[in-house]
């Protein structure tokens, strides 16, 4: 699954109402530009749909599921009001034929600031203090609260969808529910499993996971979140390693505990990640708000 990137011509020319226009990233059939439409700065979404074959059942299927992934994480994103949740932003969704390849296109607000993919890749900042990892999981937890009441399962938290933003009223701010799990609505994929293996939450690799899959992931993948950014080291997988491996030892190797890699961070705090990182969903600390109220929210 990759993008087909229009050149930034062909775009400003599909939309006339973009004045600038920069590149920021892609991921399988999505594309990421900086733009500022109307006036206004914007993430601007470009979602390749692939041309299939009707005759070929399983590519209208998955052409299909893109659509409806789509469709679905607006529908998320409208319903959302936590400012821990990105908001929509001017371009309502709309199609788009660019140089002959079909795209649905929409904006959310742009967000100042950087991911934490490149913070805890970056060797000169400095590791997070203990106040910082606990604003962090206190606004990734308002997130899950928010998706849960609708049903919805994030299922990609990692840092690269999280932005820091040096805004002291929204510190942290969670993106793209694309491959988000929703417990109410059809299931969108038969067989295989839409993950990011890196951060898979253990009962993800059930092959019945559909049935019994809730909240707890999510809280699962923001425990293994933390530990990244406050550590500069993933507790489980390796780099350039191949994915069944990683998913093998997220399922059956227990984390190393996050005191071993940060001697001064409190006992309390370290000891809620390590337990949020149990393999058993069940026996995670599951009460929000007595998290939130463990850690000072």
């Amino acid at each position: 699954m990759t993008f087909q990137k229009p050149t930034e011509e062909l775009i400003k020319k599909a939309f006339p109402e973009i004045t600038e226009l920069s590149f920021i990233a892609s991921g399988g059939f999505k594309g990421v530009y900086k733009a500022k439409l109307n006036g206004n700065l914007q993430a601007l979404k470009l979602i390749n749909v692939p041309e299939v074959p009707l005759a070929d059942a399983e590519s209208v299927r998955m052409r299909d599921e893109l659509i409806r992934r789509v469709e679905r994480e607006i529908e998320i994103l409208k319903k959302c009001k936590s400012e821990c949740i990105v908001k929509l932003g001017v371009l309502s969704p709309c199609g788009k034929d660019i140089e002959g390849k079909k795209f649905i296109a929409y904006s959310e607000e742009f967000l100042e600031g950087k991911n934490l993919w490149d913070l805890l890749r970056d060797a000169t900042s400095p590791k997070p203090s203990e106040e910082e990892l606990k604003t962090l999981l206190r606004a990734l937890l308002e997130a899950i609260k928010e998706f849960w009441q609708y049903g919805i399962i994030h299922r990609d938290i990692k840092p690269c969808n999280i932005i820091k933003t040096g805004n002291a009223a929204r510190p942290f701010v969670l993106l793209d529910l694309g491959i988000a799990f929703s417990r109410v609505d059809t299931p969108l994929t038969q067989g295989w499993t839409p993950a990011t293996y890196r951060y898979f939450a253990p009962e993800m690799a059930n092959p019945s996971f559909r049935d019994s899959l809730d909240y707890r992931a999510d809280l699962y993948t923001s425990a293994l979140t933390v530990y990244e950014y406050a550590a500069k080291v993933h507790p489980l997988a390796k780099d350039f390693e191949d994915p069944i491996v990683t998913v093998s030892r997220a399922v059956r190797v227990p984390p190393a505990s996050l005191k071993s890699v940060r001697q001064d961070l409190s006992d309390d705090f370290c000891d809620l990640i390590d337990k949020l990182l149990n393999k058993i969903p069940a026996l995670r600390p599951g009460n929000i708000a007595m998290l939130m109220k463990r850690i000072g929210g």
